[in-house]
């Protein structure tokens, strides 16, 4: 895995499996002669022989941070959350946790002055601590720089195996503005926007739906206080049915972190057996860089754009694949209406297991988020799915 070529207008994938055998690796891709943009899926099995049941993805992040905010994490009903913490350094460092939950900040002794090894991951197990469905994390290293994400799994049964699973990396900032451009809240599924406010003052936020058709401004959604030191959970189903709908979050007197997750159903009468997790952007671009996907044996990936201005605006697609750049004719000059989402199927233009995307928008700043969802045999339903936000220069 050293000097490894990626060819021009290309991706490639690069399997851990083959080189270390361990529950805890964490990774530092370099690019010694140009710029790469990097994410990381994970895949597993609920029981032997099965085929790939489960999955979670996240992009990478360019540096270490000595704060991170989590804003999604629940140690209840069934629901397992670990934070884990990358040392890349070539010394130990130390670090403190504190936990916003629904009922206010706790700081649990044992997560104090925590030593993290150089060079080294540790993860921790957050239903230890507390017993919660609202729970969100600060990490602070105290000296040093670290990476942090958090991943949740549960279980859609008493005594089924991890059939499920999500992920993301923490946010190194609060922020007055969040973007989530995805969502659904029609055909099972269901879509919670998370709001962290670590800061001892509560704040207050305005929720905007973008939808395929239009903006959306739900008067109960205006002006909603989050506590200090706390985390709130907002259901969008309770605002809006559609297969469309991204969210603009506005703190109106304070700083805050967002994230969003969706679950979903297999089936009538089947209990959460997948879903997916991305945090929100602090603010819109006029690029965007995706480096997964696939449109081959099995899965489906989307692409999913969010336009929260007041005008519309035009995106062309750039596909990198195995064999090099592909550009969509019906994917170029695309227009995304005022206060809208769109939604892009990449399997209608391609079908290969590594494909990339770059989304360009030439009059004007949008949000982009990648999802994938695959079935594990054929003709079952979409019981599986991972989702990730772009990256943007």
């Amino acid at each position: 895995l050293q000097g490894v070529e990626i060819g021009a207008g290309s991706r490639r994938t690069f399997n851990l499996g083959a080189y270390v055998t361990t529950t805890d690796v964490s990774t530092t891709v370099e690019c010694r002669d140009g710029l790469v943009t990097c994410e990381r899926a994970m895949y597993w099995r609920a029981g032997a022989g099965l085929p790939w049941t489960a999955g979670h993805d996240c992009h990478g992040v360019n540096l270490p941070s000595s704060t991170w905010y989590l804003a999604e994490g629940c140690t209840d009903a069934g629901f397992e959350t670990y934070v884990l913490v990358q040392n890349p350094g070539g010394s130990p460092v130390h670090v403190d946790f504190t936990l916003n939950t629904g009922g206010g900040e706790v700081k649990p002794p044992e997560l104090q002055h925590v030593e993290i090894g150089a060079g080294s991951r540790r993860t921790f197990l957050l239903n230890a601590y507390v017993t919660t469905t609202d729970v969100s994390t600060r990490v602070d290293c105290l000296d040093g720089r670290v990476i942090c994400e958090r991943a949740m799994y549960w279980r859609p049964g008493a005594g089924v195996p991890w059939a499920v699973g999500h992920d993301s990396v923490g946010l190194t900032s609060l922020s007055s503005t969040w973007y989530l451009a995805e969502g659904a809240t029609d055909m099972g599924f269901e879509t919670y926007v998370l709001v962290q406010n670590p800061g001892g003052s509560p704040v207050h936020v305005d929720f905007t739906l973008n939808t395929g058709g239009g903006e959306v401004k739900p008067p109960e959604l205006q002006h909603v206080e989050i506590g200090a030191g706390s985390r709130r959970t907002f259901l969008l189903n309770a605002y809006v049915t559609t297969t469309d709908v991204s969210t603009r979050v506005s703190c109106t007197d304070g700083l805050v972190a967002c994230e969003r997750a969706m679950y979903w159903r297999p089936g009538a009468g089947v209990p959460w057996a997948v879903g997916h997790n991305g945090t929100g952007v602090y603010r819109s671009n006029p690029v965007w860089y995706l480096p997964e996907g696939a449109t081959d044996l099995g899965f489906e990936s989307y692409v999913l754009v969010q336009n929260p201005g007041g005008s519309p605006v035009h995106v062309d697609f750039t596909l990198n694949t195995g064999v090099g750049e592909v550009k969509p004719p019906e994917l170029q000059h695309v227009e995304i209406g005022a206060g809208s989402r769109r939604t892009f199927n990449l399997g209608n233009y391609v079908k290969t297991t590594d494909v990339s995307t770059k989304v360009l928008c030439r009059d004007g700043r949008v949000i982009c988020e990648r999802a994938v969802y695959w079935r594990p045999s054929p003709g079952s339903p979409w019981t599986v799915g991972h989702d990730s936000r772009g990256i943007s220069p």
